[in-house]
């Protein structure tokens, strides 16, 4: 059985945070749920990407960014390079050096609590961190603000 559906997991406006599903929508892609062994699966022709079933808000949202990575690059198929790509998509769009620096200010000693306050998964955070130039923006916006 499939659920289609649009924003299940809430997007964050009012966080001033960028809404995958504002922006499947946008781009005439289809947002389905249904029971399958991936958390999440890009299909290119019927433009359609499908989550699994009661997925946490915070993953399915990270899913959902990275599957619209897939799209974006125009991945048809599974490479390490591609998954690297659509994850690196996928966190430069969920996060931003200011939101990162706002946590960092409000949490400096528990960088564990960073990927809580900003909706994103670990792994997520990691891969926007690790984005050549990200890290040193935030640290400079974070400096500026101490």
């Amino acid at each position: 059985m499939t659920r289609t559906t649009s924003n299940v997991g809430g997007c964050l406006h009012d966080q001033g945070m960028w809404c995958p599903y504002d922006h499947a929508a946008a781009q005439g892609i289809r947002v389905v749920y249904q029971s399958q062994p991936e958390r999440g699966r890009w299909y290119p022709r019927p433009r359609i990407i499908a989550l699994s079933y009661n997925l946490p808000p915070t993953l399915e949202r990270c899913v959902l960014a990275h599957e619209l990575g897939h799209a974006h690059h125009g991945h048809g198929c599974d490479t390490d390079a591609a998954e690297r790509e659509a994850n690196q998509w996928a966190a430069g769009h969920l996060l931003t050096a200011e939101q990162v620096a706002a946590a960092a200010r409000a949490y400096p000693d528990h960088p564990g609590r960073w990927a809580v306050d900003l909706s994103v998964t670990p792994k997520l955070l990691l891969t926007w961190l690790r984005t050549p130039g990200n890290y040193d923006h935030a640290d400079r916006l974070y400096r500026e603000a101490a």
